[in-house]
């Protein structure tokens, strides 16, 4: 019954979508002085798919069947998130497409949620492989991505965050003594061309934070990031808060909030910190 219920919701969506004027739909859902946009799942699916998705025609909306589900209309289909899988998904009507914890997938028919049978087109995201130990260079608040490009902790994956980044304490756990990363902030210091910086105007970060499943100790995720400057690592503290509190809430995924906090950890703060 549920799943009809929804499947209905989105069937009058599209149906609205293409009965009401752009007018209308421009203002849809927002409110005074809030234009339609993208942000985190539904914005990574309009990365993926572009004009197949279209441009935002409503701001987003609680499923009036109360299902806790996000939709959102679009100039082509309808994106929605669904709260019992946590998958931002965009469905034209008969094609649907969706990022889920293994990656890209898409499907056809009447399933709103990915068949056993949905096509692989992109795993999720990992961090490539470092490249370069020497002759970093940082720029706009990011390390130098073939010195630092981030590393995972493989403990914790999407089935896991219950048991770890999600639980008080965890980080503190898990987080290297300083007898590891004194000598190490130093080398990294010399890496970054900063021989005789002091430490103490430095935070020895955790590009992927710990406290969003992060490598603890490879040196492929730690970075001497400034605390002075436009774009500075106590920024940076504000956006790991924030992305935590995403996962745990079920709002973004632990791969895609990895990956923002890795590589476009500067536009989340924005948005949060206009």
């Amino acid at each position: 019954m549920r799943k009809t219920l929804i499947t209905l919701s989105l069937a009058l969506a599209a149906l609205a979508l293409f009965t009401t004027s752009a007018s209308a739909q421009s203002a849809e859902h927002c409110a005074a002085g809030q234009s339609p946009n993208y942000v985190f799942g539904f914005a990574e699916l309009h990365t993926w798919l572009g004009d197949t998705m279209g441009a935002p025609a409503s701001c987003e909306y609680a499923d009036p069947n109360g299902t806790g589900d996000t939709e959102q209309n679009t100039a082509a289909g309808l994106a929605f998130w669904r709260k019992s899988t946590n998958t931002p998904t965009f469905t034209d009507g008969w094609e649907h497409w969706a990022l889920t914890p293994s990656g890209q997938v898409t499907w056809t028919g009447s399933s709103i949620d990915p068949p056993p049978g949905a096509t692989l087109i992109v795993s999720k995201w990992t961090p490539p492989a470092r490249s370069k130990t020497t002759a970093c260079v940082s720029s706009d608040g990011l390390p130098d991505a073939g010195c630092t490009p981030g590393a995972l902790n493989p403990d914790v994956t999407q089935d896991t965050i219950g048991t770890t980044i999600c639980v008080s304490g965890y980080t503190a756990r898990v987080r290297p003594p300083t007898s590891y990363t004194s000598p190490l902030e130093r080398q990294l210091l010399v890496a970054y061309g900063l021989p005789g910086a002091p430490p103490a105007n430095f935070e020895l970060d955790h590009l992927i934070s710990l406290e969003l499943g992060g490598a603890p100790r490879d040196p492929a995720n730690l970075w001497p990031e400034p605390y002075a400057g436009d774009s500075n690592a106590r920024q940076k503290d504000v956006v790991e808060n924030y992305l935590r509190g995403q996962v745990c809430t079920g709002a973004l995924q632990l791969d895609e909030a990895q990956r923002l906090i890795a590589t476009d950890w500067l536009s989340v703060y924005r948005q949060i910190r206009p």
